[in-house]
């Protein structure tokens, strides 16, 4: 009786020193609210509210945006191990929990999370320029997205062409003035190389 009792006793030990080595989404929800009360100055706090709401309710493009705040404090701000650390978090859950975004983000290593294996990588990339084509011809921003990808073959096999269609998709919509957008895709084809557009 009083083995199985020890044996209890340590399991009941081991189950909560795993629970302190995890932390819970409402301790990193917390974490993050602090580090980002640091910046009332330059961050708008209703804001941040709404997306610490959303995240608190597993919203992956809320993660996303949390993910980018903190990677903007860690680089321009403080540098802290806090930021860098939450900045990981957000970015991979949520990529995990379906934002696309998120998903390029890792692929393209737009942030601090290094350690990713290549496979993975490519795994987020194509999945989420799937997710992105889904519904980029409504978005603009979702075009610029793809752009990208298919100009720098991230999580698609690079094809210029393909990115010159989604960049003009995209100029059109962002860019109401002719003169304007025209100049805009001359300077994105001469920075691919591509040759300029036939009067």
């Amino acid at each position: 009786m009083k083995t199985k009792r020890l044996t209890w006793c340590l399991c009941a030990l081991m189950l909560c020193s795993c629970s302190k080595d995890a932390p819970s989404i409402d301790d990193r929800i917390s974490d993050t609210r602090e580090i980002l009360a640091d910046q009332k100055d330059n961050i708008n706090q209703e804001m941040i509210q709404d997306i610490l709401a959303g995240a608190k309710k597993g919203d992956p493009e809320s993660e996303w945006k949390l993910g980018g705040l903190m990677l903007m404090i860690f680089t321009h701000v403080n540098g802290s191990d806090d930021a860098l650390e939450l900045e990981n978090f957000w970015f991979q859950k949520a990529a995990e929990d379906g934002c696309p975004y998120a998903m390029l983000d890792l692929a393209m290593q737009l942030n601090g999370v290094k350690e990713l294996p290549a496979e993975k990588r490519a795994e987020l990339a194509r999945k989420g320029v799937q997710l992105i084509e889904d519904k980029a011809e409504k978005n603009e921003q979702d075009a610029r997205y793809l752009s990208s990808c298919y100009a720098n073959g991230h999580g698609v096999e690079q094809n210029l062409e393909t990115a010159y269609k989604w960049y003009v998709q995209f100029i059109e919509k962002a860019e109401p003035s002719p003169e304007r957008r025209k100049a805009s895709i001359e300077r994105w084809r001469a920075s691919y190389n591509m040759p300029p557009l036939a009067e």
